[in-house]
């Protein structure tokens, strides 16, 4: 990033090209083409200023009321003190950065500020948090599927009680999903599969008398096509798990199984909630729960809950979207934008580097 010590014009002249081109790109353009092409990075940098400003502040805004109805003290500090030095009691200066990248958009910022790096609470932390475990799944499962490698994602939920709080929600289906697993273990998971690892994320809605539904999604890996007449029964063995625990699941409402194609994921985005635009792959689909919205007109994404109280401008700690909010807080504890099996990673890794799936043994839960 190219640090600018005053504002940016949108027509630059010759000395202004220092702004827009890094110095090895200069090594690259002839020195009239350098202003012409300064002068089209300019351009479109001011046409979309406002739109990377307006975004900004949005996000800016929701950690704003984030820090004002949460429980949680790193959410309200978060950006607004300056951090320690590595081994030191010594906190760092405050700088203001502002520049443009190479293709001409603002990018700006302070140094020096502490950062609470919650992925579920903070609206600023929260999306870089999410868009690097979502790119570590892109990274790595790609190559693995190019290998000649299956995966499935499969998503648990069922029905609300009436008045049940969301983290009441949430403990039901953790149970219910442990209990699955552990009987389709027993019926010959490894062997008829030939199931390698798993990653689990969670998603949550909440409503606004506290009650919401916490859904489980599982991106199961197989080293060979998976035996889908194995798998198409498993729905009904959740609606049956979940019967036994007195808990209601369906078929059209309980778990849902897609298998994944690279750059497919359309059918899978529609099933829960409705996808951002632009890119979206399978890491976005497991992690990027930031950027979707509820599919229920009475229930509201987390993130979704502080723009209603922005929206409305009752930012008060005892409003019903902030109470929502913390029901949300508390179900959101202990849960995961990514939980990899344990020695996943490293299979993936060996795979990636040799594009071969031979020998690979399954990892554990």
């Amino acid at each position: 990033m190219l640090l600018l010590d005053r504002p940016v014009t949108s027509t630059p002249t010759e000395p202004d090209v220092a702004r827009f081109l890094d110095p090895d790109e200069r090594l690259l353009y002839p020195e009239g083409l350098q202003v012409e092409v300064a002068e089209k990075r300019a351009a479109r940098f001011d046409a979309h200023r406002h739109l990377y400003r307006s975004a900004r502040e949005h996000r800016r805004d929701l950690q704003y009321i984030a820090g004002r109805v949460s429980r949680n003290k790193y959410v309200g500090k978060c950006g607004a003190i300056s951090r320690k030095r590595p081994g030191s009691d010594q906190r760092l200066p405050v700088q203001m950065m502002m520049g443009v990248d190479s293709d001409g958009n603002a990018l700006g910022g302070f140094s020096g500020l502490g950062r609470c790096g919650y992925a579920g609470l903070c609206p600023v932390c929260g999306p870089k948090v999410r868009q690097v475990r979502a790119g570590e799944i892109n990274d790595l499962v790609g190559p693995w599927m190019r290998a000649g490698g299956d995966a499935a994602v499969l998503t648990f939920t069922m029905q609300v009680r009436p008045g049940e709080h969301v983290a009441d929600h949430r403990d039901a289906i953790r149970d219910g999903f442990a209990a699955w697993k552990r009987k389709l273990e027993r019926r010959g998971l490894y062997d008829d599969l030939g199931w390698v690892g798993q990653i689990l994320s969670w998603e949550f809605t909440v409503r606004l008398d506290l009650s919401g539904n916490a859904h489980i999604m599982a991106l199961w890996l197989f080293t060979s096509p998976m035996a889908w007449g194995f798998l198409q029964d498993r729905p009904r063995t959740w609606v049956e798990t979940m019967a036994r625990r007195d808990r209601k699941a369906s078929l059209d409402h309980g778990l849902h199984i897609e298998q994944v194609r690279i750059g497919e994921l359309e059918a899978l985005s529609s099933y829960m909630a409705k996808g951002a635009e632009g890119h979206w792959e399978m890491g976005e689909e497991m992690c990027r729960t930031d950027r979707k919205q509820a599919r229920s007109g009475d229930a509201y994404a987390p993130f979704e809950l502080l723009d209603l109280m922005r929206q409305s401008g009752d930012i008060s700690y005892d409003s019903g979207p902030a109470k929502a909010w913390r029901a949300y807080e508390k179900a959101q504890a202990n849960t995961c934008t990514a939980r990899w099996s344990k020695g996943l990673r490293e299979v993936l890794r060996r795979v990636k580097e040799t594009g071969v799936i031979e020998g690979v043994t399954p990892t554990l839960f």
